[in-house]
C-alpha cells in the first residue's frame, strides 16, 4: 500500500512545495520517498545551513536522521529512505553537516504518518 501526503513549510523556505510518499518493503519497513520543489539552497537560509537533513521522531521523541536532502541546481530535492518506524512525525532542517544525529534548527518541512 501506498500513502501521499503534502508537505507543510515554514516561511523560512519561502514558496518551497513538498510531497512524501511511504511505501512498505518486503521486510515491512517503510519507505520514504520525498520530493519538494523551488527548495532554495540552505545556505541562503538565515541562519545558514550546509544541507537540508530529513528527521523521522517516533514516540520515543528521539530524531533519527534519515540522511541528507539531494539538492539539484534547479532547486528541486529528492530524498528515498527506509525506517522501521510505524507511526512518526517526518521533519526536514538546515543542519551544519549533513550526518549532525540531532537537530539543531527548527523544522523547516514537516508531515506527520500514522496508521
Amino acid at each position: 500500500m501506498r500513502l501521499r501526503g503534502r508537505l507543510r513549510s515554514s516561511p523560512a523556505v519561502g514558496g518551497a512545495e513538498g510531497e512524501v510518499r511511504y511505501g512498505r518493503t518486503q521486510d515491512d519497513d517503510v519507505v520514504i520517498d520525498l520530493t519538494v520543489e523551488h527548495l532554495r539552497a540552505p545556505e541562503r537560509l538565515e541562519p545558514p545551513g550546509w544541507a537540508y537533513v530529513a528527521w523521522a521522531r517516533g514516540s520515543s521523541g528521539s530524531p533519527l536522521n534519515l540522511g541528507p536532502l539531494s539538492v539539484s541546481r534547479g532547486r528541486h530535492a529528492t530524498l528515498r529512505a527506509v525506517t522501521q518506524l510505524r507511526n512518526f512525525d517526518l521533519f526536514v532542517t538546515a543542519e551544519p553537516a549533513a550526518d549532525v544525529e540531532s537537530p539543531s534548527g527548527e523544522p523547516l518541512l514537516w508531515a506527520s504518518r500514522h496508521e
